[in-house]
């Protein structure tokens, strides 16, 4: 939603086919938000998008540290593809870490990406020291009770189930983050750090970003609970995923929104079968 006055210069014919009056403010379209990814993402913490064309980043660098400068200048050169673009405010520069941009037209603060991959520091080291604990107040002891075994229940029969599975499993909030995670999946996925509360979009490396997050939209929205999405990795061995999105209810007794489960299995066997067997029928088809 953006308020009139910010959409004063936009042409009118654009205005008209990217954006829907309401309530005195303009709503972006679903046919353009379908294109973007809109969502929050933290700088300090949360690992970038890779292969970007452009980042945008104007007066945002002159309220960090020089230490939090260096880490969003290091997160926008592990990001921007070889060659990619950067556009800072005016008061901005790559000085805290100048080596991987080169100035293309100094006073408009342009920059392009240049040089070796650079590697994300660890989030780890930005978190602030952890207060010291309170000291331990002595108190009776309470009397022990009977341990009860009390035994799991279907649910979490199942939820365990899940997560030793050999098929991947990702449970995904409204904000695309992640509030379970299998193995199989951070395997898969190629997810080699902490995820649980993570943008899942972000994380993504061995997966293209927007057929999973399609699916997901269309899961929250009721239209592709058990849609089937067929991707290949961006690895070079050009691995296929079946992809299956179930839509799962808010819980208010176990405190938790509207989610999406995410099941992927490896198929790639599957689907170079298939392949072969459609071109054998149609070289005999040619030669008959």
């Amino acid at each position: 939603m953006y308020p009139a006055n910010a959409l004063t210069n936009v042409p009118p014919a654009l205005l008209a086919r990217c954006f829907t009056p309401r309530d005195g403010a303009y709503e972006v379209t679903p046919a353009v938000r379908q294109m973007i990814v809109f969502g929050q993402h933290d700088l300090g913490q949360r690992a970038p998008f890779p292969h970007l064309d452009l980042v945008l980043c104007r007066n945002v660098l002159i309220y960090f540290t020089p230490e939090l400068q260096r880490r969003a200048l290091q997160l926008f050169a592990f990001a921007l593809r070889a060659g990619g673009y950067l556009a800072l405010g005016k008061a901005e520069t790559t000085q805290a870490l100048a080596a991987p941009f080169a100035p293309v037209a100094a006073p408009t603060k342009l920059y392009r990406r240049q040089g070796e991959p650079v590697l994300v520091p660890p989030a780890v080291l930005l978190r602030p020291a952890l207060p010291p604990l309170p000291r331990a107040r002595p108190r009776v002891p309470a009397p022990a009770l009977p341990l009860v075994a009390r035994p799991p229940s279907p649910n979490e029969r199942i939820g365990s189930l899940l997560m030793q599975s050999a098929i991947g499993v990702v449970v995904i909030d409204r904000h695309y983050d992640i509030q379970a995670i299998n193995r199989a999946a951070q395997e898969g996925l190629g997810i080699y750090r902490p995820a649980l509360g993570e943008d899942v979009l972000h994380l993504l490396t061995t997966v293209p970003s927007e057929p999973v997050r399609v699916l997901i939209d269309a899961t929250f929205a009721g239209t592709a609970s058990t849609t089937e999405v067929l991707v290949a990795t961006l690895r070079d061995e050009q691995h296929h995923f079946a992809f299956t999105a179930t839509r799962q209810l808010a819980d208010a007794a176990a405190g938790t929104g509207e989610q999406v489960l995410v099941q992927f299995r490896d198929v790639t066997t599957q689907t170079q079968a298939t392949v072969a067997a459609t071109q054998r029928r149609q070289q005999r088809a040619a030669t008959a």
